[in-house]
């Protein structure tokens, strides 16, 4: 409670003239880049981030006077060593669901402000949907109350009939498909659906994706698109072979398909050294793109060190889901926090 009530005086207290003066020089070289999967759909029973909330955090922005970047607005800036205008921030979207053009984009575009949108070239070209969405869907839709299964890759058994069981089951398997080469993992996968007695063998409406066409509609000014592989698959669990290949079928796809695509990789999951390595950074370099993306939080730093070291793997954070933690993050609390704790 008294955290709680900490955090909201500081928030509230962030953009007072002389204090956010004086503490945002603290966050000047420092570039929060927010990161964003599904948005909120009821009428198809999607959970994800609020339609609500998404233009509550815009229009604060607006309000006090941050700045609207683009991806790759930051990262030419970071490679040029340009500097970015004050109080910057940058938005991300990963996977390529439908809602994020439906109820994302016109949201984002509406308050002028670009969003980068990183897509998966099977998933877009609809010959197959994530993986670990389809554990997620089966799982969620089997009419059994328990899951038992085993395969010579992967086993589970516990209830599935509370939302914390399915939950739970969910993680677990996917847990255990992230260390699998991926035609080990899809095997896996149309085995659990047999077992489940739940098809995945057509695309449910609610995970649609944003076809090839649609992105191409939504290109503008402010919505770009970017390579995120074309399985999803956990890059350094793939063979040399098969990890180029899908980092760049993924990158083709775009260049086939799109008439601007934005050259930085978004690696699947994101967990630099856990889900990808130096070898995906240097396969991103390779394949000419400018910047790549992991999940680790932080911000990307203008500093010479942390370009030197992270320009293929820059740092993001996920959108909270409400103003208090947003500001947190976009303001210079978080920045101030990081240099009391030495980081």
């Amino acid at each position: 409670m008294l955290k709680q009530l900490v955090k909201k005086s500081l928030t509230s207290a962030v953009n007072f003239p002389v204090l956010s003066s004086v503490m945002m020089r603290l966050r000047r070289d420092n570039v929060p880049v927010f990161m964003m999967h599904r948005m909120e759909d009821l009428s198809r029973g999607v959970e994800g981030h609020s339609a609500d909330v998404l233009a509550q955090i815009l229009e604060y922005l607006c309000q006090n006077n941050y700045n609207f970047l683009s991806l790759a607005d930051l990262v030419e800036a970071i490679t040029t060593n340009q500097s970015v205008p004050p109080k910057s921030v940058v938005f991300t979207m990963d996977d390529g669901f439908y809602d994020q053009a439906d109820i994302a984009i016109p949201i984002f575009e509406s308050y002028s402000c670009p969003v980068s949108i990183f897509l998966l070239s099977n998933f877009s070209s609809e010959q197959s949907w994530p993986w670990d969405y389809q554990v997620e869907y089966i799982v969620s839709n089997t009419e059994y109350e328990a899951v038992i299964f085993d395969s010579n890759s992967v086993s589970y058994n516990g209830e599935v009939q509370s939302v914390s069981g399915r939950k739970a089951a969910i993680d677990a398997i996917r847990d255990q498909l992230n260390n699998l080469e991926i035609s080990v993992v899809l095997d896996v996968v149309n085995q659990l659906s047999r077992d489940l007695s739940v098809s995945t063998e057509n695309i449910p409406e609610s995970y649609a994706p944003i076809t090839w066409e649609r992105a191409k509609s939504c290109e503008s000014k402010y919505v770009s698109f970017g390579p995120h592989t074309a399985n999803h698959c956990v890059l350094k669990s793939q063979t040399d072979e098969r990890c180029r290949e899908e980092m760049a079928a993924s990158w083709h796809a775009l260049e086939k398909h799109l008439k601007k695509p934005l050259p930085v990789m978004c690696y699947p999951i994101g967990k630099k050294d856990k889900d990808f390595s130096k070898r995906e950074m240097v396969i991103a370099r390779e394949l000419g793109m400018t910047a790549g993306l992991s999940v680790n939080p932080g911000y990307v730093e203008l500093s010479e060190q942390y370009i030197a070291e992270n320009l293929y793997c820059l740092h993001r954070f996920n959108v909270p889901d409400n103003l208090t933690d947003f500001v947190q993050l976009c303001s210079w609390i978080e920045v101030a926090k990081e240099k009391m704790r030495g980081n």
